[in-house]
């Protein structure tokens, strides 16, 4: 009797312990304890504040956030309009459909962004626009970081490559494309240091945490980023303009944003390339994949233009008419923030 009586007092400080811990002690350690509790018993879907934040395991502790069907059709209409608007000036305009973290033919949940951008890259080649789809190239799990949705360094400079290559073909903008080969950089990496969008729902335990890699081009580079919303204007090395080490003083992981270690998501930056041997001129229209996207592209570009919509106040149509771009491009991944298309005018004309 004696012993059922201690084993049941045992059990309930266990768990008047539990509600206590999870009351009084610290938000991200709650949440860290939460998510310990979910990976040891096998959760693979933990409710968010929305659906659309429900964070999905996906395998090998890659996790993402299970977001929103979209129905692709008002989007696709503005950027058609758009691009004719461009290319009645004489613009030419360039679609590259990003990949988004989920594989396309990826069964686990559902996985609905295959199809949203599939939808897009058709309704913008019917209407005769020019598109460029990088999940050609990139299609994987291994391309992302396991506790965010976004790609990694590597796979931006991977991409600014592809993208390069592309445009050379099709535009003939001379690029130079051969500077993105892998023996050309040094990669640093900094191990578990980055917990991602996802991760910070779920703390450190449920999926780890994620390295960053610091990449450094072996050759010689001069440039210029400028951002005037912010004061911004260096003029310098590849580390001296898309290098920022101060991101990485913040070592609590569920505040600290490695993500933005080369750029952050600037309404616009204008990058100049001295060295470049083309005088070539692009506006790139970019979500926030384009952090570690654009800084790789502006070695082989002499000037670039980087806006992205979610945060640009000014006339995107006046802006364009008052400079000489060779190219415009938009890049875009398949969850389609609303946000990126509202600047754009459904049926603009003259």
């Amino acid at each position: 009797m004696k012993k059922k009586i201690k084993v049941f007092v045992f059990v309930i400080l266990i768990i008047v312990l539990t509600v206590f811990a999870l009351y009084f002690l610290p938000k991200n350690t709650k949440i860290n304890i939460k998510g310990w509790i979910y990976k040891t018993i096998g959760v693979n879907t933990i409710k968010g504040d929305e659906p659309k934040y429900d964070v999905i395991r996906l395998q090998d502790d890659y996790i993402t956030f299970a977001g929103t069907k979209e129905d692709v059709l008002p989007f696709a209409n503005k950027l058609i309009s758009f691009g004719s608007w461009l290319e009645s000036n004489d613009i030419p305009f360039l679609y590259v459909q990003a990949p988004h973290k989920w594989p396309q033919n990826y069964d686990v949940g559902n996985n609905h962004y295959a199809k949203q951008a599939d939808d897009m890259l058709s309704a913008l080649s019917a209407a005769g626009l020019d598109t460029y789809d990088l999940r050609k190239n990139i299609d994987g799990l291994e391309y992302f970081f396991k506790t965010d949705h976004h790609w990694k360094p590597e796979t931006g400079l991977s991409a600014a490559r592809y993208i390069a290559e592309y445009v050379n073909e099709k535009y003939g903008l001379k690029l130079d494309s051969a500077i993105y080969d892998d023996e050309n950089f040094c990669f640093e990496v900094k191990e578990n240091i980055f917990l991602g969008s996802q991760g910070k729902k779920v703390g450190k335990y449920y999926a780890g945490l994620d390295d960053y890699t610091i990449i450094t081009p072996k050759f010689e580079t001069d440039l210029q980023k400028t951002v005037p919303i912010m004061g911004i204007d260096v003029k310098g090395s590849f580390e001296d303009c898309f290098h920022d080490y101060a991101v990485f003083d913040n070592t609590d992981v569920f505040t600290a944003s490695p993500y933005v270690f080369y750029t952050s998501d600037y309404n616009l930056e204008i990058d100049k390339n001295y060295l470049t041997e083309n005088d070539n001129k692009i506006l790139f229209i970019r979500d926030s994949f384009g952090c570690v996207l654009t800084p790789f592209l502006s070695l082989s570009t002499s000037e670039i233009h980087v806006v992205d919509t979610r945060f640009f106040k000014d006339n995107l149509y006046d802006y364009i008419l008052e400079n000489d771009f060779h190219l415009v491009i938009f890049e875009s991944n398949p969850g389609f923030n609303q946000s990126q298309f509202t600047i754009f005018k459904e049926n603009k004309v003259e």
